[in-house]
């Protein structure tokens, strides 16, 4: 009708012949005016459908009919009473066909955009018509997606038959999707697999809807496609991994018309349990589990799916959760998983809830962990229970104080001398004599204590149930008292002691590492006490513990800022009372006051200052001596080195690189040394001593008498003075043997060719006992006190001084490596 319609606007003159016949045909018969006039003007706007040429017509038409009447010999009656309608119908007949017009406009814009649209997007988006049975198809649109994912950009699809496109094998797999759309007059969604012109294949999922034709029957079909090739492979490989995955995984869904079911499961499920899990019901599913372990496990999924409807924000409450559960295989063996359930999306409408579910097989993990628990809870050398075992079962008996008031009492026994047997017999016997000392202690306590080997040679006992302190006191003694009963290895005899310390508690909220802390206080105590005694906790323990650390703290800040100072107290020759060297002493400064070594040194070893503190002394006292003027220089100056010290690698080298550095002879330097630092003649400590030796430096045996020493191997050390202490210099004068012990020190040095020093030497009478025994040099107070770097005393206490050389005479120095 268009089509017509542009005809005729096109030929003005043919509607205006039309219309001429019209009006001549009225003229010859009596036809309504109006009714013709008006199927002349819908025949315009059906024809032209241009408001100004309805208009120009509708002129031509009402001329027409004022001149009608005077060709007309016999015009009808009331002509002209009807004539002036037709103004009306000319005016209707123009915005009838503006609006037409307007309406055209908008379909082509509409249909302007929509192919704007289509063929911009970056689906694909194709429609075809269907041929003639036995006709292929043609298509009527195709954009520029379409025509891309096909591989063909640069051609015009319009008009072309589907088999112009694609192969004849793509036609096959696709045609039975468009059929069933045909068929149904339906839409529907297929995933479909295509060939493009590379090569490549690629997935789509396509939605393809019905073109109906006039007739209202299905002419053919469009699509609408989107390549999901990715996601397809994706799916692909986690398909794979889900099926060939070790971890034992289902797929399942709960809640709605199918409540629980399992919709699929890997082969590493059906090796765990030895059952086929796919299409498992509830009961069926649970029924693997351990009766034990079913209302946990009920629970546990109730609380995931409960989390679903509540978290739909990806966060982690009520996502995935962890338990550790038993399953029961095929043959009813039990089998230990940790489970894992996590959601899968969201609910759907009906409430179903996707889920997937896994199990790490923990079994071999499980059985060793229950054999390593055994033996984590036993002392492998005593058989009896360890650290942690004695600290559980402490702690239980702690707990017991909450039902049953009273006492825990924790004895903490740590044998005497030990470490001789491992050193004389080697750590085999160490580990024997454990074992008896276990089974002692044992036989000594009640049935209802606890014996326990935390380490080493450390041994708790946990009690409960003493009313008096003193029954604490007495089970202690009996403890001692089966230690005591001597002991025989390859031979030899040997009677095992331990001091041991008491704690009492009353309160259950004691946590059992307070109170084994304070029986090890105790324990402590009793060792500084002279070993193999009784000592029982009190708060005092606690301030000296306090009180040490403190100390710490400021040995540490005295280190790092101007917290120490040396002082030196002289060695004299007693003959004439020459000067032949100085002790290096350290003081700590205490505000206005400098405290005496006693009262850190042993908070400095016991907390791993030493060797720091050490090495200052060393330095600070090597200045001291370079910087001493000309007649004020003492001979030499001695510092005291400790054996933690004395053994640390590279001892001697940084001994001998500090002598350089401050530019002194090595022979100026005293390394004092206490017996207990050569005990092991082949250790590193006496390793040191030979260097320095052979280097030049003196070596000294400071506080000769109070430890093991013995001058028949002073020979076949690196010794050059031998200092006698002064508990047995102050003891002579009153105590006979004493006197002989010093008499014959001091003759078999002389002997072997070593220097003696005298110390403590407070009054005439022991210098007088001494120069008697003929002891060549001592200190003390009687002979100088320690003083400053900086004493004005010192240029007078110089004078006529001499140096160990000078002392000894020609005697030659005697390698003794």
């Amino acid at each position: 009708m268009r089509l017509l319609g542009r005809w005729f606007g096109g030929r003005m003159w043919v509607f205006l012949l039309l219309a001429v016949v019209v009006f001549a045909l009225q003229l010859l018969l009596p036809w309504p005016v109006l009714l013709t006039y008006g199927l002349l003007l819908s025949a315009a706007i059906v024809l032209v459908a241009d408001p100004v040429r309805v208009a120009v017509l509708s002129v031509v038409c009402l001329a027409l009919g004022a001149v009608a009447p005077f060709v007309d010999p016999a015009p009808p009656t009331g002509y002209w009473e009807r004539y002036p309608w037709l103004l009306p119908f000319a005016i209707l007949a123009v915005v009838l066909a503006r609006v037409e017009r307007d309406r055209v406009r908008r379909i082509a814009r509409s249909v302007q955009l929509l192919d704007e649209v289509v063929e911009a997007t970056s689906q694909p988006i194709f429609a075809k018509r269907f041929g003639a049975p036995g006709q292929p198809a043609t298509f009527d649109l195709a954009n520029d997606a379409w025509r891309r994912a096909v591989g063909i950009e640069d051609v015009q699809v319009r008009g072309l038959a589907d088999t112009e496109v694609f192969s004849a094998e793509a036609l096959a797999a696709m045609r039975p999707d468009e059929e069933q759309v045909a068929r149904t007059g339906s839409p529907a969604t297929f995933e479909q697999h295509l060939v493009l012109a590379d090569g490549e294949e690629r997935t789509y999922l396509t939605t393809i809807f019905p073109l109906l034709g006039d007739d209202a029957a299905v002419a053919g079909v469009g699509g609408i496609a989107t390549d999901v090739t990715e996601r397809a492979r994706a799916e692909e490989r986690l398909a794979a991994v889900f099926a060939h995955s070790p971890v034992p995984t289902l797929r399942m869904v709960t809640g709605g018309d199918r409540r629980t079911q399992v919709l699929d499961a890997n082969e590493a499920v059906r090796a765990l349990v030895g059952l086929e899990a796919v299409g498992m019901g509830a009961d069926e599913l649970f029924g693997v589990v351990h009766p034990q372990d079913r209302p946990m496990t009920r629970s546990l999924m109730d609380s995931v799916v409960a989390g679903a409807s509540t978290h739909h924000d990806g966060g982690e409450d009520g996502r995935v959760v962890g338990r550790e559960i038993r399953l029961l295989d095929a043959e009813g063996r039990v089998r230990w998983v940790i489970l894992s359930v996590s959601l899968v999306g969201r609910p759907s409408a009906d409430g179903e809830q996707e889920l997937i579910v896994q199990f790490e097989d923990i079994t071999t993990l499980k059985t060793a962990e229950a054999a390593l628990t055994e033996r984590a809870l036993t002392d492998p050398v005593t058989g009896l229970p360890n650290r942690y075992a004695v600290t559980d079962r402490l702690a239980m008996a702690l707990t017991r104080l909450v039902r049953r008031p009273g006492t825990v009492c924790v004895l903490f026994c740590d044998l005497d001398q030990f470490k001789q047997v491992n050193d004389a017999f080697g750590h085999e016997a160490g580990d024997e004599l454990l074992a008896e000392v276990g089974e002692r202690l044992v036989a000594a306590v009640r049935p209802e204590d606890s014996v326990g080997r935390l380490g080493g040679d450390e041994f708790v006992v946990v009690c409960e149930g003493f009313d008096d302190p003193r029954e604490a006191a007495t089970l202690a003694g009996r403890l001692q008292d089966g230690l005591r009963e001597p002991w025989s290895y390859a031979g030899h005899r040997f009677a095992p002691a331990a001091s041991i310390g008491i704690a009492f508690t009353s309160d259950p909220a004691t946590a059992p590492g307070d109170l084994l802390r304070q029986a090890d206080l105790a324990m402590y105590r009793a060792k500084d006490s002279g070993r193999d005694r009784v000592e029982v906790y009190d708060r005092s323990l606690d301030d000296e513990l306090t009180a040490a650390m403190e100390m710490q703290e400021r040995l540490r800040a005295a280190l790092a800022g101007d917290g120490f100072v040396l002082h030196y107290q002289p060695v004299v020759l007693l003959e004439g009372l020459v000067v032949v060297g100085a002790e290096a002493l350290i003081r700590m400064r205490d505000g206005d006051e400098l405290l005496p070594p006693a009262s850190f040194l042993p908070q400095a070893e016991s907390g791993g200052l030493i060797g720091e503190m050490g090495g200052w002394v060393l330095d600070r006292a090597l200045r001291d001596l370079a910087a001493w003027p000309g007649p004020e220089t003492p001979p030499s100056v001695g510092i005291n080195v400790s054996p933690s010290q004395l053994v640390r690698s590279g001892f001697a080298e940084s001994v001998l690189e500090a002598l350089e550095r401050h530019s002194v002879a090595p022979d100026r330097l005293v390394v004092e040394v206490t017996e207990t630092a050569l005990l092991d003649r082949s250790g590193g400590g006496v390793a040191s001593l030979h260097d320095l030796h052979a280097a030049g430096v003196l070596i000294a045996l400071d506080d000769f008498g109070t430890g093991y020493s013995s001058l028949a191997w002073l020979h076949e050390l690196p010794v050059d003075i031998v200092k006698i202490d002064r508990g047995f210099v102050q003891a002579m004068v009153v105590d006979h043997r004493r006197a002989v012990v010093v008499r014959s020190v001091i003759e078999l040095a002389d002997e072997i060719g070593l220097a003696v020093v005298a110390e403590g030497v407070e009054t005439q009478q022991q210098l007088a006992m001494l120069r008697d025994f003929g002891c060549e040099s001592a200190q003390g107070f009687l002979l100088g006190r320690p003083v400053p770097s900086d004493d004005p005393g010192w240029a007078a206490r110089m004078h006529g001084s001499q140096t160990w050389g000078e002392v000894r005479g020609s005697r030659p120095r005697r390698s003794r490596r």
